[in-house]
């Protein structure tokens, strides 16, 4: 089994290989392709979505391997080493209270 670094690694070079690293890299102001790349993510989420009320499960998880490996090439872009935050995240996450407080609907 690959590790997130490994994984990223793997989608990086792909994603460099198609063109992508330097197409998003190129535009300037360079939050804005931040944001257009970020929309693309919304994107696979809201598709995601669209599975998900239509009772597609195999559609679903096409769609969430798409969310997963737009957010790891986006990391990769800014040069961030996502295991490392989800690990950190997640200790923060195990400290907080059931539900966070929160109601069940």
């Amino acid at each position: 089994m690959l590790t997130v670094q490994e994984l990223q690694a793997i989608l990086l070079t792909d994603y460099n290989a198609k063109g992508f690293l330097k197409k998003w890299q190129s535009v300037t102001p360079k939050w804005a392709g931040d944001l257009a790349e970020l929309g693309l993510i919304h994107t696979e989420i809201s598709e995601t979505m669209e599975a998900v009320r239509d009772g597609d499960e195999e559609h679903m998880a096409e769609e969430l391997a798409g969310i997963v490996i737009r957010v790891l090439n986006f990391a990769s872009r800014h040069n961030i080493n996502l295991m490392e935050y989800i690990t950190e995240e997640f200790k923060r996450n195990t400290n907080r209270p059931f539900l966070h407080g929160r109601k069940v609907i």
